[in-house]
């Protein structure tokens, strides 16, 4: 477990990184501010992600959770539409393709290397249980999204 302060490092710089990244490709991808911001209600509380994407998209909806706790913002009702609000065709389509753009991304390229990165300092597979548990039990001050990154280290390793 002397290497579990490490993995949470790890942990908090690379969900930073992945979640600038997120951000930045919402900002790229969808051109109305309305829409936008109905994005980012949709990824930080876990709603909205196109079916196809779904089976991938376990990552995404945590580095969204991340995002919602570290903002300090409280969890929406869980809806499919928003109330009252209607999207022209032309907004949802941007909506879609930046949740698939940023949901390959997360996958394709940051995912393993996290996965590589945690497994590399944290030592090995032998260890992970050890660490999810352990996020589970700590009481860190410094560290208010731990149960967020426990559940991004069960979807990344399966656990």
């Amino acid at each position: 477990m002397k290497d579990f302060p490490k993995v949470a490092q790890i942990l908090v710089r690379t969900s930073s990184f992945a979640i600038e990244k997120i951000l930045k490709i919402f900002n790229e991808e969808i051109t109305n501010p309305l829409a936008r911001a109905v994005a980012l209600r949709r990824w930080k509380n876990g709603y909205g992600l196109p079916p196809r994407i779904e089976k991938y998209g376990g990552e995404i909806y945590a580095l969204g959770r991340i995002h919602r706790s570290i903002l300090g913002e409280a969890k929406a009702p869980k809806r499919r539409s928003d109330v009252g609000l209607v999207l022209s065709p032309q907004d949802a389509t941007q909506i879609k393709n930046a949740f698939t753009k940023a949901a390959i991304w997360v996958y394709s390229r940051w995912a393993p290397f996290a996965m590589a990165k945690v497994l590399v300092q944290g030592g090995g597979f032998d260890n992970i249980d050890s660490y999810i548990s352990e996020y589970r039990m700590i009481r860190n001050i410094h560290l208010n999204q731990r149960m967020e990154y426990r559940s991004l280290l069960a979807i990344m390793f399966g656990k």
